[in-house]
């Protein structure tokens, strides 16, 4: 049992961290407004070197991306524009422009890349080195390595908390859970926990780090504002990934060798039920409404799909060869008029529901093909969200701001288009 695992963990299987983007559209100025985004989930083929793209909505396969060799890790950035993928026995990151599923660029990072996560800013990829004992920063405006942080012996998974401030890392070698301030790049704490730690996952309050340990079948819970273990709850074998329902009451976790996900409720940190799904289920990822769990299942070459009202298995979708891990994002959508106008001007409005609590819509137009950015600064103009940054067709676009992961309080939001640029401010109530 223990060379089985092993095997797994040379193969790189480990980590990845939903990031949902949610856009919707509604009829606006005379425009037709079509509900067109839809959850696609983006899944790592380790044996034939290739992503499959599944469209949630029909459980079908609708592209195939050809990437590096060995890909495991996969990340989305937050305004689901790029997916990023670790190639585990090329040394490199392929980065995927998801409307076009082709690859944009590719980040050469050393042997052994395999986790991969993203600061809720979307400005930096963070990627775990197992073979150099390392983590690699990726300045995602310019994919180029800005810095490099040394951390405990074979860091696996990745996972930043929801605030952006630190990065928790899993190292499988020497039990160890490692904590980097992301503004210094320090390594702030050690924590130990059980038996070869693989991947992690931060709850979205953020007070707590749920850590897989492989070899012991156990789950390790950190309290994250002391980064002590209060903790630990008994899985299936070989737990490998995991995942955390958007409303924080349930855990996902995939247990490898005995081809189940043991759900576990936050609250109690006890497990409430086992769901059996396919053969060495690795990665796993939930839908942004919750609704549905994705589970790769490496040796049958499928995902599962789990209800997550029943936790029973709806269907089953055949992928590439030994799929690994999964990402699940709302892809942007291009929006058409149905009396084929197109806006005159860039606007900005107002974002509704203004206060909010949590999440709020804000909408923009676009009067030509440009380069659009929109983010969110606070009080003192640090900038804590990007929701949209790179090249946007004319039309007229809804996208849902989740502030999460922020304090109550006022922000702004600014949109940069060529020459126009306008800010508006919105209160959050917690």
């Amino acid at each position: 049992m223990a060379l089985k695992h092993r095997q797994l963990l040379c193969s790189g299987a480990w980590t990845v961290k939903l990031l949902p983007i949610f856009m919707f559209f509604s009829l606006y100025l005379g425009w037709e407004w079509q509900v067109q985004a839809q959850p696609f989930a983006y899944v790592t083929n380790q044996l034939d070197n290739t992503v499959s793209v599944i469209n949630t909505a029909s459980n079908k396969v609708t592209d195939t991306i050809n990437v590096g060799i060995g890909p495991v890790g996969i990340a989305i950035t937050p305004n689901g524009q790029f997916a990023y993928v670790t190639n585990s026995r090329d040394g490199s990151v392929f980065v995927i422009e998801t409307s076009s599923n082709t690859v944009t660029d590719t980040v050469n990072v050393g042997d052994g890349p395999v986790g991969i996560a993203i600061t809720p800013d979307g400005q930096f990829t963070y990627v775990t080195n197992q073979f150099y004992n390392s983590i690699l920063v990726i300045e995602t405006s310019s994919n180029t390595i800005t810095d490099t942080v040394n951390v405990g012996d074979g860091p696996a998974g990745i996972a930043i908390t929801p605030d952006g401030q630190f990065a928790y890392v899993a190292n499988r070698d020497d039990n160890t859970v490692s904590v980097i301030e992301t503004f210094s790049y320090i390594v702030s704490d050690t924590v130990h926990v059980g038996d070869a730690p693989i991947d992690l996952v931060i709850t979205p309050d953020g007070q707590f780090a749920y850590v897989m340990n492989i070899d012991d079948g156990t789950v390790s819970v950190i309290r994250t504002d002391n980064n002590m273990v209060i903790e630990t709850v008994n899985v299936g074998n070989a737990p490998v990934d995991v995942v955390i329902t958007p409303d924080g009451q349930f855990a996902y976790v995939t247990n490898f060798s005995d081809s189940s996900v043991s759900v576990i409720e936050i609250a109690s940190n006890t497990v409430v039920t086992t769901v059996n799904v396919g053969n060495a289920p690795v990665g796993i990822a939930i839908t942004p409404d919750g609704q549905f769990a994705y589970v790769a299942n490496r040796d049958d070459n499928t995902v599962s799909v789990i209800e997550t009202a029943s936790n029973t298995v709806t269907d089953d979708v055949n992928v590439g060869s030994q799929p690994t891990l999964i990402a699940i994002t709302l892809t942007p959508t291009a929006i058409e008029s149905v009396e084929g106008e197109a806006p005159t001007v860039f606007t900005l409005e107002q974002n509704y529901p203004n206060p909010f609590n949590l999440s709020t819509n804000i909408k923009y137009g676009v009067a030509k093909s440009d380069y659009v950015k929109l983010a969110v600064y606070n009080l003192i103009g640090e900038e804590v969200s990007v929701l949209v940054n790179g090249h946007v067709d004319a039309g007229f676009y809804e996208i849902e701001f989740n502030a999460a992961y922020l304090p109550s309080g006022i922000y702004f939001y600014k949109l940069q288009a060529g020459d126009f640029i306008e800010t508006k401010k919105m209160v959050l109530l917690r």
